[in-house]
């Protein structure tokens, strides 16, 4: 885990720079595909964190001007990382051994917050809120990040082999 013990930065700002325009759309999982998403591994990580806030916030009722649809947020491949896995990342890094397992990963992470999402809709605020913070959800986010990190050490590794 060499990439993530040296992940340093404002991961906030990084976000910020990298999706510029049309950030709500993609953290809601709604946007519309036409432009590729690129990232690198800092940056990917960086919106996966910024999602979790995203969904955290909307949970917490502090962004009321964004509503989540429980089937868009359950969709890996809308998302800013998703985007880029199955893009971009796909072809740079799909042979690598920790790749599918990435995609897996993120793609269970998705419908575990599509999960909560829905017990929130029905007004079980208290136990969404609760499953948010640990359990499965929390397991899978930090999973997707160790992956991300290994994917990027093993990227590291075949260039320079």
């Amino acid at each position: 885990m060499g990439f993530l013990n040296g992940f340093m930065g404002d991961a906030k700002a990084q976000l910020k720079a990298l999706t510029a325009g049309s950030a709500a759309k993609r953290r809601a999982g709604q946007d519309d595909g036409c432009e590729p998403v690129r990232l690198d591994f800092i940056s990917a990580i960086c919106a996966h964190r910024q999602w979790k806030s995203c969904l955290n916030d909307c949970l917490n009722d502090t962004q009321s001007d964004e509503q989540l649809d429980a089937e868009s947020v359950g969709r890996g491949d809308r998302s800013v990382v998703g985007q880029w896995l199955y893009g971009e990342a796909s072809l740079r890094f799909g042979k690598l051994p920790s790749f599918e397992k990435l995609l897996d990963t993120h793609s269970q992470f998705h419908e575990e917050a599509a999960r909560i999402v829905q017990m929130h809709q029905a007004g079980h605020r208290t136990q969404a809120l609760a499953l948010l913070r640990s359990g499965e959800y929390t397991r899978l986010s930090l999973k997707v990040m160790g992956l991300l990190g290994a994917l990027a050490d093993e990227s590291a590794r075949s260039e320079q082999g």
